[in-house]
């Protein structure tokens, strides 16, 4: 598997991880039941990386660089409304 610093991040595999993170609102959504779940959560996390028949721009990751590059964009985002508000 990749190491965070070995991967390329391009538009079409953070599209792709994007696509897959929000296909499961159990990772994202505080408004469902199972945002609470940690082994739906963990589920969600091993399918994202271990299903690259689905999300082939995302290469072979581990489910930690997975969070990590969900971590960043959540720190882009943030930093990203505050210069407009």
């Amino acid at each position: 598997r990749l190491k965070f610093e070995e991967l390329e991040w391009n538009h079409e595999s953070t599209k792709a991880l994007i696509e897959a993170y929000k296909s499961r609102p159990c990772l994202w959504n505080a408004a469902v039941a199972e945002y609470k779940n940690k082994n739906l959560k963990r589920e969600a996390y091993l399918e994202i990386v271990e299903h690259p028949e689905e999300f082939d721009a995302l290469g072979d990751i581990s489910v930690k660089v997975l969070k990590s590059k969900i971590q960043n964009l959540w720190r882009t985002i943030q930093s990203e409304e505050k210069k407009v508000n």
